[in-house]
């Protein structure tokens, strides 16, 4: 599929030799929490805040070359983020307010947790 790029990155569960203990990866952040939205910054911060072992979320491509984090082409009101500017995905708002976060963005956040 030209342009698409359907990355779900999933931090894979650690199992040590000494301690075999579950360990909790959160599905597009954690978002399920007043003023918040899937695949958000907002959503990776309360992650990191829990604390979780990781976070999953998944990156589409747009039209002219930007990843951004957003579950599958389909985004608020644009049918696919993959046909999409990254100016026309820019002026999306997620439902507690935030604009579409790049790839970049997101994993400058993770790495703070």
């Amino acid at each position: 599929m030209k342009r698409f790029f359907t990355l779900t990155l999933l931090l894979i569960i650690s199992i040590c030799a000494t301690a075999q203990k579950t360990q909790v990866v959160a599905h597009r952040g954690y978002w399920d929490t007043p003023n918040n939205a899937q695949n958000s910054i907002t959503a990776l911060k309360t992650a990191q805040a829990i604390p979780v072992y990781g976070s999953e979320f998944d990156v589409n491509m747009t039209s002219d070359g930007v990843m951004v984090v957003s579950h599958g082409p389909k985004l608020e009101e644009i049918p696919d983020v993959q046909k999409a500017s990254y100016k026309e995905v820019q002026k999306v708002r997620l439902k507690n307010g935030e604009k579409v976060p790049t790839l970049k963005q997101y994993l400058k956040q993770g790495k703070k947790g």
